[in-house]
């Protein structure tokens, strides 16, 4: 968006007024994009591709099945892929592939301060002769920061970062916990993200080391304000690779079950997303970690748009809006339908 082309007071304040009316009253926890001249429905993130994690013979073997054919197609249409022909075989039962080391990662420092967590992430990810370097949860830019330095400094550079905290509720802006903070790749300046003034990310240790960098947060969000914080992380991992140039690769999974019932699939996962090329085509995606299962969310996209010119708000606009959101239509006074 061109910010110099954004609409004034006196272009806003109309639609503003009409949208707190008793008539518009029926349209409530709706996102709308208002543009002065035009006001847009923007649909939240919905599910497109689940699949079944648990029972499974070789979660790995679900993974390297789904993941091309069906994740990574879902996320690149943003519609999935099924409604047709089945388009798996027996992949729950079929036996474990052989594990193949990871090509492009070979070291990865684990951020989390939840136990299973970490024992899952850094078993799955040694089985693919990764290896894993525990970094504390810390507070604060410059911590986190020292922390990443710690440990280059001691085992050599980095491949790949995972941050992994565990929830924590009411956190005023630019305090969330230190790793999340300094290990941010893009700039956003709202309330659920910090702004981009952290001494050290990975884009500044990637473009000082001269070399990529492969980045998983996985946030926890089996509450509300979780699931905004796992929607925000997602924004900042889309915009990765553009605001980095290329420098970072970024993942984001929305963790919306327990630590225990989630822990298996998280570390095979993560698992996956740095060790297999493939995967990258996920990156900036939001996947999604629930009981039992697994799955991909689209992007937050406009469902419909009016154009009426503004700032003056049209007689009808009520009943497209309506006509949009899929609620039914009410008829003007004096009509009968």
């Amino acid at each position: 968006m061109s910010l110099s082309s954004m609409p004034g007071p006196g272009d806003l304040g109309p639609l503003g007024a009409y949208l707190v009316g008793d008539r518009f009253g029926w349209c409530t926890g709706r996102v709308l994009f208002a543009g002065g001249s035009e006001v847009a429905v923007v649909d939240e993130p919905r599910l497109l591709e689940v699949v079944r994690t648990d029972g499974a013979v070789s979660l790995a073997g679900v993974l390297q099945a789904v993941i091309p054919r069906a994740l990574a197609t879902a996320e690149t249409n943003q519609a999935s892929g099924g409604g047709g022909n089945p388009r798996f075989g027996r992949i729950f039962d079929a036996l474990a592939p052989a594990v193949v080391a990871s090509a492009h990662v070979r070291s990865c420092a684990v951020v989390t301060d939840r136990p299973l967590l970490a024992a899952s992430l850094t078993a799955a990810l040694e089985a693919r002769s990764v290896t894993c370097h525990r970094v504390e949860v810390t507070h604060g830019f410059r911590d986190a920061a020292d922390a990443l330095s710690s440990v280059v400094e001691a085992a050599g550079p980095v491949d790949a970062i995972v941050v992994a905290p565990a929830g924590r509720e009411l956190r005023p802006p630019r305090r969330m916990v230190g790793s999340e903070c300094s290990l941010s790749t893009a700039g956003s300046s709202s309330t659920s993200m910090p702004t981009p003034d952290g001494p050290e990310r990975p884009a500044e240790y990637a473009s000082d080391a001269a070399r990529p960098v492969q980045l998983v947060t996985l946030t926890d969000a089996v509450t509300t304000g979780g699931r905004s914080r796992a929607q925000a992380s997602t924004q900042l991992a889309r915009a990765a690779a553009g605001s980095t140039q290329g420098r970072i690769t970024a993942f984001a999974t929305s963790v919306e079950a327990s630590e225990v019932a989630a822990s298996q699939p998280v570390g095979e996962l993560v698992a996956h997303l740095l060790g297999h090329p493939e995967a990258a085509a996920l990156a900036g995606a939001e996947l999604v970690i629930g009981a039992g299962w697994l799955g991909l969310r689209s992007h937050p996209r406009p469902s419909g748009s009016i154009t009426y010119g503004g700032p003056d708000v049209p007689d009808w606009l009520d009943a497209t809006l309506r006509d949009i959101v899929g609620v039914d239509r009410i008829p003007p006074q004096g009509e009968v339908e």
